[in-house]
């Protein structure tokens, strides 16, 4: 298997949560309704290299990648998810009412996080077995369009190299 480098990724740039807090401040002042205003915070948080980064990873997604030989044809059977509280939660609750910057930035980044599982455990909404993964190695991040990157050169290799021993 050939080893990829690491798109190392770190939290946005102050200057970029500045912005997205000028726009939440912004929404949080329409008349839309949560529904609206949680769909458009989607908008202003997604598609970015830190964002649902992945913390975790849970047996059955490595047993899963294991199966596949960790080839790029297992994300058909992976998921992120939202596993410590909901983005439905977290935008409710940072439009119930209003927060000053640090109060906002740390409830989005705190409830951004996600972890990987196979789409049955996403199904399921059970107690699961989690590994922790450093997230600003950048394995699993978000894709340009939708969902999160896999190679088997980096994330596979990762997956390969820490756990193959570990879990079978």
């Amino acid at each position: 298997m050939k080893f990829l480098e690491y798109k190392r990724i770190e939290e946005p740039p102050k200057v970029d949560k500045f912005e997205m807090y000028s726009l939440y401040k912004a929404l949080y002042k329409t008349h839309f309704s949560i529904t609206k205003k949680r769909n458009i915070m989607t908008s202003i948080l997604g598609r970015e290299k830190w964002s649902w980064r992945v913390v975790g990873i849970t047996k059955e997604a490595i047993k899963k990648i294991i199966e596949y030989n960790y080839k790029v044809s297992v994300k058909k059977e992976l998921q992120r998810d939202h596993y410590f509280q909901g983005r439905n939660q977290t935008y409710s609750e940072i439009f119930d009412k209003f927060h000053t910057f640090d109060d906002w930035w740390k409830k989005v980044w705190e409830n951004d996080r996600t972890i990987l599982m196979t789409k049955l455990e996403h199904s399921l909404k059970k107690n699961v077995q989690i590994y922790d993964l450093d997230w600003t190695l950048g394995l699993f991040q978000c894709a340009k369009q939708v969902g999160f990157e896999y190679t088997q050169g980096r994330e596979g290799y990762y997956i390969n190299k820490n756990y193959s021993s570990k879990i079978k």
